[in-house]
């Protein structure tokens, strides 16, 4: 397929992304209002669209990176990503370091060996694919690349996690925390592993093919909506103006960083 192909594709999936977002935050918000909804399994559907969204997130990402930079970049952050995530998630699982001490649910669906979702370690690829395309579009130094990239993961999980630890819950901290109950070394843990992932990726991909399309803005807002959405629809509101603030200065960033800026 041609790189306009793979942006179509990739652009079709996040508007599909959208849309499935706006219906679970719709459906979420009349839920806890008390409105009239349909009877079904609340739980189960929830659990359904949220991995549907992952799935959906992972497909655009490869689409984006492949129409970029090409199939074996991308697959080579598919795989580096979802080991060193994923390993990180795994270690964390067993032995509380790096992130902490946790737990998932079933709401994610299938487990692997640890109590570790399936999904999970294909989540960070969607993560760490979109910032690192961000992260190129707002600098040029490696070093700079990677740092950016790595703020933009964690900015993330600033709503993730309070979004995903209340309500239907996907996962649940076992010792607490100053910030809704989560440690504030998980936050530091996001920034070393999504650092750590970019580094890597830098390291055997240096020939970077600079970007401007603006379908990885729109995946990472998207992946980003639905947390902020929900932790505002669960009185958790704080983690979502500061993503939202965190969100404007990357546009911002975005408009003045380099020209393409203005197809945003």
């Amino acid at each position: 397929m041609s790189p306009a192909s793979l942006r179509h594709g990739a652009g079709a999936l996040i508007v599909g992304n959208l849309a499935l977002v706006v219906f679970a935050l719709l459906g979420t918000a009349a839920v806890r209002a008390g409105l009239p909804v349909p009877p079904v399994n609340f739980e189960r559907l929830a659990g359904v669209v949220a991995q549907i969204s992952i799935l959906l997130g992972v497909l655009a990402a490869l689409a984006l990176m492949v129409a970029s930079q090409g199939l074996r970049p991308a697959l080579f952050l598919l795989g580096s990503s979802t080991l060193v995530g994923g390993g990180s998630e795994w270690l964390s699982l067993t032995t509380g370091l790096p992130f902490g001490r946790y737990s998932y649910t079933a709401l994610l669906g299938p487990m692997l060996w640890g109590g570790l979702p399936a999904l999970i370690p294909l989540a960070w690829f969607t993560l760490c694919a979109s910032a690192l395309l961000l992260g190129h579009r707002l600098v040029d130094r490696p070093v700079l690349v990677v740092a950016g990239a790595a703020l933009l993961v964690t900015l993330h999980d600033l709503v993730l996690d309070p979004a995903m630890t209340t309500g239907l819950a996907a996962w649940q901290w076992h010792d607490g925390g100053a910030y809704y109950g989560i440690p504030l070394t998980n936050f530091l843990a996001w920034s070393a592993v999504s650092a750590l992932i970019v580094a890597v990726f830098g390291l055997f991909h240096r020939n970077w093919r600079p970007d401007v399309a603006p379908h990885a803005l729109q995946l990472y807002l998207v992946q980003g909506l639905l947390p902020a959405g929900l932790a505002l629809v669960y009185g958790r509101g704080g983690a979502s103006v500061l993503w939202a603030l965190g969100v404007g200065v990357l546009w911002v960033s975005l408009r003045r960083a380099r020209p393409g800026g203005e197809n945003l």
